[in-house]
Order: structure tokens, then C-alpha cells, then sequence
């Protein structure tokens, strides 16, 4: 029986961290960018936050500030018309969003053999772990 009782938190800890964990899975879907449909990356398709935490590359956001869809100063959201601040009136500046960029990092580092595990991002889904959110 008391066995049973020491058993009891293990599973609750272990139920915690499941849950814990399937907040943090990505689909592919959630790696691109929908808009323009091409997978966010590093480089010049970093995924931006909007002030209401849609994310959009910052090539079509540039995009949009270019066509006049948007203002320099001011982006109007794609989705939902929420207007968010462009510092400086640079794309660039505007804030990244950390936890794609760091399952795009542990991808990257997969696919060149640099550890992380993983076959490459060959699955459905990505999970973060919590060394990659730092």
C-alpha cells in the first residue's frame, strides 16, 4: 500500500509535465507563415508578434509597408486589424517570436548532425524542450 502512495506523486509530476509539454508542440502548419505559405526561417522570413499575437515573415510585413497596405509606422494585423507600433518604422526591429525561431534553430542544428536529436523536422510535429526556450 505504500507503495501505491509513492507512486501517486511520480504520476501526478509525470502528468504535469505531459501537459506542460503538449502546450509547447508545434505543427508545420505553425512554422510558416500565413500569408505567404514559405516556412519562417532565421534569416529574412523571421516570424514577427504583432500586438495581437498573430505571427507574420517579416518579407511579406515589409511587403505590406511597401505596397501601402500598411503604414511605415503603424502595421494593421492581416487577420484581425489590430494596429501595432513599428519601431524606428523598420520591419527588422519589431519583435521575434523566440519559440519559433528556437524550434527553427533546433531543426537547423538537427539537419547538419549538430545534435538536438531528432530526424530533422521529418515528422508532423516539433517539441520544445525547455534549454531551447532560453
Amino acid at each position: 500500500m505504500s507503495l501505491l502512495k509513492e507512486a501517486e506523486p511520480g504520476r501526478e509530476m509525470e502528468a504535469k509535465v505531459q501537459t506542460w509539454a503538449q502546450s509547447l508542440v508545434y505543427t508545420l502548419e505553425e512554422l510558416e507563415c500565413k500569408i505567404c505559405y514559405n516556412r519562417y526561417d532565421t534569416r529574412s522570413r523571421k516570424p514577427k508578434v504583432l500586438g495581437c499575437l498573430h505571427r507574420v515573415c517579416a518579407k511579406c510585413l515589409k511587403k505590406m509597408v511597401d505596397m501601402g497596405e500598411s503604414s511605415p509606422s503603424v502595421i494593421s494585423c492581416p487577420f484581425c486589424r489590430h494596429e501595432t507600433n513599428v519601431p524606428d518604422e523598420e520591419v527588422w526591429l519589431m519583435e521575434d517570436d523566440r519559440h519559433i525561431l528556437g524550434v527553427l534553430s533546433w531543426q537547423d542544428r538537427a539537419r547538419r548532425g549538430g545534435g538536438g536529436g531528432g530526424g530533422g523536422g521529418g515528422g508532423r510535429e516539433v517539441v520544445l524542450n525547455p534549454s531551447s526556450l532560453t
